[in-house]
């Protein structure tokens, strides 16, 4: 196992990497399912970058969808840095996941209740119909993110025979 330590650096790029594929993923679960219901595949990024553009987005094209998928995925990362933060010293992956899973419920609880309705009227109206789904994404989000341990043990350095779950002991 490398006792090497991990640093801000490792910490910091571990959450990002992870909040950024988390939110990919969520993103993509979240198209499929709006796109099997009928509301379209593009209707999530649309209404996210309504935060922007205002409910005109829901009518803009690719660079709309291309806007909204970027600050989808800066929220994210933005997320994963702070779960990176909340929970770094996590060492067993079934930990992590729990973590993981009640971090994407209290996201869902700070989006649904304050976040989108004071800053994105449009995203609030849409996931006030979708509250059962849009709750199962944000466990699916927070569920993915409990990857950032390996990801942040890769960046650190360590070694390729050791368990990407265990963390270095401090000394």
């Amino acid at each position: 196992m490398s006792t090497r330590p991990q640093g801000f650096g490792a910490v910091a790029g571990g959450g990002a990497i992870a909040g950024v594929i988390s939110g990919a993923v969520m993103l993509l679960a979240a198209r499929s399912w709006t796109a099997a219901i009928g509301l379209g595949a593009g209707i999530v990024p649309r209404a996210t970058a309504a935060a922007i553009s205002g409910p005109m987005a829901l009518l803009g094209g690719t660079a709309t969808l291309w806007q909204g998928w970027l600050m989808f995925l800066a929220v994210a990362a933005v997320l994963g840095l702070i779960y990176t933060a909340i929970g770094w010293n996590v060492r067993k992956w079934r930990t992590a996941v729990i973590w993981g899973i009640l971090y994407g419920i209290g996201v869902w609880i700070i989006m649904t209740a304050w976040l989108l309705p004071w800053g994105n009227h449009v995203m609030s109206t849409y996931m006030a119909f979708m509250v059962g789904p849009w709750i199962v994404l944000h466990i699916l989000f927070g569920a993915v993110l409990s990857l950032s341990a390996p990801i942040r043990r890769a960046l650190a350095g360590a070694q390729p025979q050791a368990r990407v779950w265990e963390m270095p002991k401090a000394s």
